[in-house]
């Protein structure tokens, strides 16, 4: 029987068959996997030492939970916002991070910046795509570029600027009609229903000139 020498990796003659061969070939290629994926972790982990970051629930759990989806996880917002208002990072688990951005200034770099330089993060992205399609923003390539093509013409500042009275017309009635709903003392409103009626009232307001006093 013909034999495989394999002396150069310190192993003995062994049989002609290409098995042990391809089993050492698929752990070399799963252990480069691993030795890649680790060195991933650790060049973002340098990269991000920049950013505070407050501190961590656990070791393993990273910042899972800090907040929560309630009143006072709103009141952790704001305190982190508070004390760390350039931005901060965040820990989901111990090997994902995520940099939250609070000043207008780098998130005006950040928004402004093409999708070479501040790709989309997909892992999170993924999440939204069911509610919100693979629309603007959660495109990415060609596609995005072309939508944003459409678009930017119509959504301009220049355009929109004049219409910021209407836009804050609309939003005073909203938050008023809120102050009325809640002056009798503890009460629950559906924001998706006000919100969606404000934004009518702009519409009408603006490309109608309208007012149909849809949200009283």
């Amino acid at each position: 029987m013909l034999q495989l020498s394999l002396s150069w990796l310190g192993l003995g003659p062994l049989a002609a068959s290409p098995w042990p061969l391809l089993l050492l070939l698929l752990a070399s290629w799963f252990l480069a996997r691993i030795l890649a994926w680790i060195y991933t972790i650790y060049d973002n982990s340098r990269r991000l030492r920049c950013f505070p970051q407050p501190p961590k629930r656990s070791w393993f759990w990273g910042h899972l939970g800090l907040v929560t989806p309630t009143e006072q996880g709103m009141r952790d917002v704001t305190q982190l916002v508070a004390t760390y208002p350039q931005g901060f990072r965040t820990w989901l688990g111990p090997i994902h991070p995520l940099v939250t951005l609070c000043h207008p200034d780098m998130v005006r770099a950040l928004t402004n910046a093409s999708a070479a330089v501040a790709p989309k993060d997909m892992v999170f992205y993924s999440f939204l795509k069911p509610w919100l399609g693979d629309g603007l923003l959660l495109s990415s390539g060609d596609k995005w570029s072309h939508h944003r093509r459409l678009l930017t013409p119509a959504f301009h500042f220049n355009i929109l600027k004049p219409y910021m009275k209407i836009f804050n017309d609309s939003v005073n009635i909203m938050h008023a009609k809120w102050k009325r709903l809640a002056s009798g003392g503890s009460t629950c409103l559906d924001m998706f229903e006000h919100i969606s009626l404000m934004t009518l009232d702009s519409l009408q307001k603006c490309v109608f000139s309208f007012d149909s006093n849809c949200q009283e």
